[in-house]
Protein backbone atom coordinates (compact mmCIF):
# COMPACT_ATOMS: atom_id res chain seq x y z
CA UNK A 1 0.00 0.00 0.00
CA UNK A 2 1.04 3.44 -0.71
CA UNK A 3 0.51 6.13 1.98
CA UNK A 4 0.77 9.67 0.66
CA UNK A 5 2.77 12.57 2.70
CA UNK A 6 -0.81 13.84 2.88
CA UNK A 7 -1.92 10.28 4.40
CA UNK A 8 0.82 10.76 6.78
CA UNK A 9 0.27 14.37 8.04
CA UNK A 10 -3.29 13.27 8.15
CA UNK A 11 -2.50 10.33 10.57
CA UNK A 12 -0.16 13.09 12.42
CA UNK A 13 -2.68 15.66 13.08
CA UNK A 14 -5.29 12.72 13.97
CA UNK A 15 -3.13 11.31 16.32
CA UNK A 16 -1.67 14.47 18.27
CA UNK A 17 -5.58 15.83 18.31
CA UNK A 18 -6.89 12.01 19.74
CA UNK A 19 -3.25 11.65 21.86
CA UNK A 20 -1.81 14.78 22.80
CA UNK A 21 1.31 13.30 20.91
CA UNK A 22 3.48 14.67 18.37
CA UNK A 23 4.89 11.49 16.06
CA UNK A 24 7.47 12.03 13.49
CA UNK A 25 7.29 10.96 9.83
CA UNK A 26 8.84 7.78 10.27
CA UNK A 27 6.68 6.37 13.41
CA UNK A 28 3.67 7.91 11.46
CA UNK A 29 3.84 6.28 8.39
CA UNK A 30 5.08 2.76 10.44
CA UNK A 31 1.80 3.37 12.77
CA UNK A 32 -0.33 4.12 9.81
CA UNK A 33 0.88 1.11 7.95
CA UNK A 34 0.02 -1.19 10.85
CA UNK A 35 -3.75 0.33 11.43
CA UNK A 36 -4.11 -0.07 7.66
CA UNK A 37 -3.07 -4.00 7.67
CA UNK A 38 -5.05 -4.52 10.67
CA UNK A 39 -8.22 -3.10 9.42
CA UNK A 40 -7.58 -4.75 6.36
CA UNK A 41 -7.38 -8.22 8.38
CA UNK A 42 -10.42 -7.35 10.25
CA UNK A 43 -12.33 -6.79 7.31
CA UNK A 44 -11.25 -9.15 4.88
CA UNK A 45 -14.18 -11.04 3.22
CA UNK A 46 -14.40 -14.35 4.64
CA UNK A 47 -14.84 -17.42 1.83
CA UNK A 48 -17.48 -19.98 1.35
CA UNK A 49 -15.47 -22.92 2.79
CA UNK A 50 -14.86 -20.67 6.21
CA UNK A 51 -18.42 -19.91 6.21
CA UNK A 52 -19.22 -22.83 5.93
CA UNK A 53 -16.51 -24.56 8.44
CA UNK A 54 -17.96 -21.59 11.02
CA UNK A 55 -21.60 -22.70 10.89
CA UNK A 56 -20.73 -26.37 11.31
CA UNK A 57 -18.71 -25.97 14.03
CA UNK A 58 -21.60 -23.35 15.37
CA UNK A 59 -24.29 -26.25 15.12
CA UNK A 60 -22.40 -29.28 16.68
CA UNK A 61 -21.57 -26.86 19.80
CA UNK A 62 -25.40 -26.20 19.90
CA UNK A 63 -26.23 -29.50 19.53
CA UNK A 64 -23.87 -30.25 22.25
CA UNK A 65 -25.47 -27.43 24.20
CA UNK A 66 -28.69 -29.16 24.43
CA UNK A 67 -27.67 -32.21 25.00
CA UNK A 68 -25.36 -31.25 27.98
CA UNK A 69 -28.76 -29.12 29.55
CA UNK A 70 -31.13 -32.10 29.12
CA UNK A 71 -29.27 -34.60 30.55
CA UNK A 72 -28.42 -32.33 33.53
CA UNK A 73 -32.22 -31.58 33.62
CA UNK A 74 -33.05 -35.45 34.24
Amino acid sequence: MDLTTSDIRQFQQLYKTKFGIELDEKTARHQLLCLVRQMYEVYKPITQEQSAAYTAKNEYEDTSNEQARAASDS
